[in-house]
């Protein structure tokens, strides 16, 4: 082997392994701007400093840098506290106040409304995509994620509306709607379905089940 391949093999793996990392610190640090500037938590967590840390300190450069990441933990701690006060009814009755806020509102609920609808897919409460299942498309085997059920009106066949993603930054895919009878559990979990699409499919596990259990 050539040096200059040599030299090629160890940049690749270099950046192979930094890139994880680095993405990983620019996520954390775009998502401590954006909560900096988000909602005046930026303002209040200068105007606490400015009330207990002493003017030499408060005007340090670390203590400036620290300022967009703790406002970070407290968008953090905003956002659990909301959570909390959602598991229970009372709490969850209340903070529909909010919605009816935004629904009046012309224009902005439109926005509202759709936002909602899609977070709503990830609501613990109304777990979605937890059930990975495999089924035949277009003479292969495809897996993705059963989302719904949903039964025809005329012959009350049971149906799945199943998501296969093609890739998830930024999330496209199919919306197929298959029978029942048709899909099966590929063995894998959502997690394991989720990295094998981000991968490529160069990662996924050693054994699933690629065959329809009534088929073999």
């Amino acid at each position: 082997m050539s040096k200059s391949s040599k030299f090629s093999g160890y940049l690749f793996r270099g950046v192979v392994f930094l890139a994880a990392p680095a993405v990983t610190l620019w996520a954390v640090q775009y998502a401590a701007n954006f909560a900096d500037q988000f909602a005046l938590l930026g303002q209040f967590v200068r105007f606490v400093a400015d009330l207990l840390l002493p003017d030499f300190l408060y005007n340090s450069p670390f203590v400036q840098m620290l300022f967009p990441y703790l406002s970070l933990a407290l968008a953090a701690g905003v956002a659990t506290w909301f959570g909390i006060l959602a598991s229970y009814r009372i709490g969850k009755e209340g903070l529909r106040v909010i919605d009816y806020i935004f629904f009046a509102i012309p224009g902005i609920r439109f926005i509202f409304t759709n936002v909602k609808n899609v977070l709503e897919i990830f609501d613990s409460d109304k777990p979605k995509f937890t059930r990975s299942v495999a089924f035949r498309y277009a003479g292969q085997i495809a897996y993705g994620f059963a989302s719904s059920y949903i039964t025809d009106k005329v012959t009350g066949k049971k149906f799945v509306v199943v998501f296969m993603p093609l890739q998830f930054v930024p999330p496209s895919g199919f919306q197929l709607v298959i029978p029942e009878d048709e899909v099966w559990d590929t063995g894998m979990t959502s997690q394991e379905t989720i990295r094998a699409v981000v991968t490529m499919g160069g990662i996924t596990p050693d054994a699933m089940n690629l065959v329809k259990p009534d088929s073999k």
